[in-house]
């Protein structure tokens, strides 16, 4: 956040992106009521802030690798591990962290991106970087309940449990994703790799029913069981592609990217929010395109049209339209992830409007006198 602006609701915006949504729509994109154009007021404490916490990002740096020193301690603080980095759980400052060791050549790239955030409450906060065995840690915060896709698959009875609540909660997770997104795309950072698992989910409540969820692993190049071959891709498409031999997950990859990496825009980003999209709306119970198994024929398929995502059973119609419209075919007509906000921001507004006539009429009919 560069300029974070007041405003009547007693929310706090970036000032460029409030203004382009009030030149759209007149009402708050959190509370719905009216806010004039003019009324926004620089909020000094968290600008002040926001500088104060760039300044120390140097200090930060030169942290001691925390109290996990010997390998055997480490291993028994592993949390999670992949060809490209391990993930261990540590201590900073009496709080639990996320200490990730990283390939060589992408702790430097990452650490990087996470610098140049400002803190924000959809993206996973950088605590700092420290050296251990002569490798770059980087230490970041620890989200209690994992990865939003395992979280689903484990929860999805409570989740789902009530149909209208299910709903609302699918939107309110895709809003705070988007609102992650928007301040990535805000500092000309593309994620490349937007699918549930690398959705984080830091508190749940379940009465209320409520997640909050930051984004996570953004800009890395990656390998595993999701992950493409960039070679592999270049022999597989006609078209030209980036001469980088990382992997890429094709899966969750829009068709412009798939035949020319070097193609990869904002818009992409908002083709695997469709396609994250239609992970949540099925609980992560399957991976896209599951019935085709060749990643080489999903490749084929998804570049040239052939093979589309099916609407999930029995899911939201709202949702899945929402999906729908974030995997346009074409990147110009896709919506930008400040659409995205909007879209979901009116259709919770009309459903809250069709709740409240629903229980307007059940009232009315309770009042009615026998017999009538």
């Amino acid at each position: 956040m560069r300029d974070p602006v007041l405003t009547a609701d007693g929310h706090t915006y970036e000032r460029e992106l409030i203004h382009e949504w009030l030149t759209r729509s007149c009402c708050s994109p959190l509370t719905g009521q009216q806010l004039p154009n003019k009324d926004l007021l620089t909020n000094l404490a968290l600008r002040n802030s926001i500088e104060e916490w760039r300044r120390i990002f140097e200090q930060l740096a030169d942290c001691p690798p925390l109290p996990l020193a010997e390998s055997h301690q480490l291993k028994s603080a592993c949390i999670g591990a992949g060809q490209d980095k391990t993930v261990y759980r540590g201590i900073l400052d009496g709080k639990d962290v996320a200490i990730l060791l990283v390939r060589k050549g992408e702790s430097e790239h990452e650490e990087r991106i996470l610098q140049r955030l400002a803190r924000h409450p959809h993206l996973v906060r950088f605590c700092g970087a420290s050296r251990w065995n002569n490798q770059r840690l980087l230490v970041t915060e620890l989200a209690k309940f994992g990865s939003l896709d395992v979280f689903a698959e484990q929860h999805r009875a409570v989740l789902c449990a009530d149909r209208e609540e299910e709903e609302a909660l699918l939107f309110d997770i895709l809003f705070q994703v988007t609102a992650g997104m928007i301040s990535l795309h805000q500092e000309d950072i593309l994620h490349r790799d937007l699918a549930l698992r690398n959705i984080l989910v830091s508190s749940f409540s379940s009465s209320p029913l409520k997640l909050q969820v930051k984004v996570a692993d953004f800009g890395l190049s990656r390998n595993g069981p999701y992950y493409y071959p960039a070679a592999a891709a270049s022999s597989s498409s006609s078209s030209s592609s980036s001469s980088s031999s990382t992997s890429f997950p094709v899966r969750w990859t829009a068709p412009e990217a798939l035949k020319n990496r070097m193609r990869f825009g904002k818009k992409s980003d908002v083709w695997s929010f469709g396609v994250m999209a239609w992970e949540l709306l099925g609980y992560a119970e399957f991976i896209p395109y599951w019935k085709t198994s060749s990643d080489c024929h999903v490749l084929q398929g998804v570049a040239d049209g052939s093979l589309q995502l099916e609407k999930p059973e029995g899911c939201s119609d709202n949702v899945w339209e929402l999906a729908q419209t974030c995997m346009c075919r074409s990147a110009e007509e896709r919506p930008s992830f400040l659409d995205v906000q909007s879209l979901i921001f009116h259709q919770r507004r009309r459903e809250g409007r069709r709740r409240e006539g629903k229980e307007e009429e059940d009232e009315r009919q309770h009042a009615k006198p026998a017999g009538c």
